[in-house]
């Protein structure tokens, strides 16, 4: 599912992100193929019921990651110490073979063999910017969250229990329409979404910017109103897409049941892409 992020920068909202999710355009699981791993090949069914799917960008030659994977090894192996909760698999952008061979040789997870397609493929799948790059991805290959490094990172690998409930996590789903058709579904109750353009935003009342910022890298910035309810939001997703999506907010992600709020009453006021 494409992620529409709208992280919030302001002082007010310090511990919160918020984003939609509409499916991704690029659909598809793209590391369909052989894999390498420690006992040999495999292929992506190995993980398949693996309650956490991680796949990690890096390269021998970057600084950062040759710093980061030795703590993503420890950290993978205290998650599966256990039962096997988490699976890595490693998309190198190494320069040549036997950098990629040294380097995975330092790895205990599964890897896209070196120069095959797959890389640049999933590179602009996930709008690759980056390195080392670490992303949560569901058994479809929908995107769950592109920020696993900094959240490692920060929780020093106490992040795993967020990750499963991400997961798991069931999101209200609209029924998914046409352009200018009508919509089937209501996520709260008596509520009804019709897809529908941003209304102008009123030059009269208090406005505030907000950056939408797609999976595909693509950035949309809208202008709204602070009494703009969320609803109004939600149509203009339901406008951008044909198919189903999502709406939730917070990290881990809850769903928002109150389409009646405003933009300011949802803590959306503000926001900015990082």
């Amino acid at each position: 599912k494409k992620i529409i992020y709208i992280n919030n920068l302001q002082d007010k909202y310090p511990d919160k992100y918020f984003f939609f999710r509409i499916p991704n355009m690029q659909s598809g699981v793209a590391i369909k193929g052989k894999l390498l791993s420690k006992n040999g090949e495999t292929t992506h069914d190995s993980f398949q019921k693996t309650p956490v799917i991680l796949y990690y960008f890096s390269a021998h030659w970057c600084p950062p990651c040759k710093k980061f994977t030795p703590m993503l090894v420890e950290w993978y192996n205290q998650w599966n110490k256990d039962s096997k909760k988490v699976e890595i698999i490693f998309l190198s952008l190494d320069k040549t073979e036997g950098e990629f061979k040294e380097y995975y040789a330092t790895m205990p997870w599964l890897a896209v063999p070196f120069g095959d397609s797959r890389v640049s493929t999933l590179k602009s799948k996930f709008g690759l910017q980056g390195i080392p790059f670490l992303v949560q991805v569901d058994c479809e290959e929908n995107l769950l969250n592109d920020e696993c490094r900094d959240e490692v990172l920060a929780n020093k690998g106490n992040v795993l229990d967020d990750w499963i409930k991400l997961n798991k996590k069931v999101f209200f789903q609209g029924e998914g329409t046409s352009l200018g058709g009508s919509t089937q579904s209501s996520l709260s109750s008596g509520t009804k979404f019709v897809p529908a353009d941003l209304p102008k935003a009123d030059d009269s009342k208090p406005k505030t910017n907000i950056v939408l910022k797609l999976a595909s890298g693509d950035q949309k910035e809208i202008e709204v109103n602070m009494d703009t309810k969320v609803a109004t939001i939600y149509n203009y997703v339901a406008f951008l897409s044909k198919d189903k999506f999502e709406l939730s907010a917070g990290f881990p992600p809850k769903p928002l049941t109150d389409m009646n709020a405003t933009v300011e009453e949802a803590g959306l006021d503000g926001s900015k892409v990082t």
